[in-house]
Order: C-alpha cells, then sequence, then structure tokens
C-alpha cells in the first residue's frame, strides 16, 4: 500500500509559494516530512488495538520517503509492506509448544474479543520457529507416511488493517489538518510578519 502527498494536493496557493520564493521547497519538504511522520504514528495507534499486533511489529511495516527540500515540486511517501502475519503473533495462548494430546484447541486476540481454532495447536520446528499449525487431510508428511502434514496458520498483514475503513480515511483526514499546521509553521518561519 503506497500513499503519496505533495503540497499541491494538499491545497497550497500559489500565492503563498511566491512569496516564500527560494524557501518554497524547503517549507513544503519540511511540511511534507512531518506530515507523513504523523501518518505513520496515527495509523500505527489504531491499527494496534483492532489487530492485537505489538506496536513493534505495526511500526516496522510503515517506510517513509521524505520530500528533499532540493526538489522544485517535492513529495513524500508512506509506504505500508507486509506479509500476513503468523497466528502466534496475535497474542496466541498458548504460548508454549503443546505436546501430547492438543485438547482445546489455540485462540488468539481477533479484534477486541478472542477467537479460538478448535483442531490447532501450538508447536516449535526444528529450526527454533514457534508457530500455531493445524494438521491438513489428504496430505501426509514425507518423512513419516502415517502423519498428516501440518501447515502454519497466518492472520492478515499490516497493509490490510491499514486500508481498512476505520483506519486511512481517518489517517488521510488527519494528514491534512496536519499538513496544514506544519505548512503555517513554516511559513512564519521564512515570512515572519505574515
Amino acid at each position: 500500500m503506497r500513499c503519496s502527498i505533495t503540497a499541491e494536493r494538499l491545497g497550497i496557493s500559489n500565492s503563498v509559494l511566491k512569496d516564500l520564493g527560494k524557501n518554497s521547497s524547503k517549507a513544503q519538504a519540511n511540511a511534507l516530512n512531518r506530515t507523513i511522520a504523523g501518518m505513520r504514528t496515527d495509523a500505527t495507534r489504531l491499527i494496534v488495538p483492532q489487530s492485537g499486533l505489538k506496536r513493534p511489529q505495526v511500526f516496522k511495516s510503515f517506510t517513509l520517503i521524505k520530500a528533499s527540500p532540493r526538489s522544485a515540486s517535492p513529495s513524500a511517501q508512506v509506504i505500508i509492506r507486509g506479509a500476513p502475519v503468523p497466528i502466534y503473533q496475535f497474542s496466541a495462548k498458548p504460548t508454549a509448544p503443546m505436546t501430547g494430546k492438543t485438547r482445546g484447541g489455540v485462540s488468539f486476540r481477533a479484534g477486541s474479543g478472542r477467537a479460538v481454532y478448535r483442531h490447532a495447536f501450538v508447536g516449535k520446528m526444528s529450526s527454533g520457529h514457534v508457530g500455531v499449525f493445524q494438521r491438513t487431510s489428504g496430505r501426509f508428511m514425507t518423512s513419516n507416511p502415517n502423519r498428516q502434514a501440518i501447515n502454519e496458520m497466518f492472520g492478515p498483514s499490516v497493509p490490510q488493517f491499514a486500508g481498512k475503513d476505520t483506519v486511512e480515511p481517518v489517517v488521510l483526514e488527519k494528514a491534512q489538518a496536519r499538513f496544514d499546521t506544519n505548512f503555517q509553521q513554516q511559513v512564519r518561519r521564512f515570512l515572519p510578519n505574515k
């Protein structure tokens, strides 16, 4: 998911840009860079309670491409990348690998509540990776043809959470207000009499 913003898109008047002169690009770039940093913070604050993921997991999914003050028409981008997140990272319980008969399944955080996969179990692979797994019907392990193969279970990705109606429009609306405030600060910085 990618969101690009430019000063023109956010509605800066040409007369203000002319008054700023050579400082125009610098003022735009500073305001845009503060705005995209705020967008990442706002999105993280909204995604964490909805997803059940920890803040650092969400925060590191964002990449900021900052605007350059040397550009004639500065632009900045917020890029959100991420693959489906393993169910284990959604506060799965039990947290320790299950051995023997796995009754009760695994619960994990889903929105404001918890969901349960009755036939899932927490397992630790020989590589040390811990995850929530489920046996597949019709497929068998190559190392032991008498046992069914297992698949790790995954939930939505961070970009999917970011694209929800409860996140994206709110972040974009706050970004507009934040840019206006930041740009006015830059105008006062470079044109103290305005």
